[in-house]
C-alpha cells in the first residue's frame, strides 16, 4: 500500500483527491488488482441542472470534506486491524 503524503509535498489542492487519501484505480483492471472490497465513484454531472449549475463540483468537494492535514509520519490507515 502507498504511504500517506507530507501535506508540504502533496497540498490538498492538487491532484486527485480520494476519500481519506485511500489509494485510487484509472481503469477496471487497476481496480481488480487492488483486492477492493468497495469501489466509491463519484460523476460529476451538471446536465440534468437549469439554472443551478455546479453539481459537477459535488464529488470533488465530498472528497475534499474529509481532508485533515496528516504528518507524514502518520500510521498507515489502510490496516487498521
Amino acid at each position: 500500500m502507498p504511504e500517506l503524503h507530507d501535506d508540504e509535498l502533496h497540498p490538498s489542492y492538487i491532484g486527485i483527491p480520494t476519500y481519506l487519501g485511500t489509494p485510487f484505480a484509472v481503469n477496471t483492471k487497476e481496480l481488480k488488482s487492488m483486492n477492493a472490497d468497495i469501489a466509491i465513484i463519484g460523476a460529476p454531472v451538471d446536465m440534468g441542472v437549469v439554472g443551478r449549475p455546479g453539481a459537477r463540483y459535488g464529488p470533488r468537494a465530498i472528497r475534499q470534506a474529509d481532508y485533515w492535514p496528516k504528518p507524514a509520519k502518520l500510521s498507515n490507515l489502510y490496516h487498521l486491524n
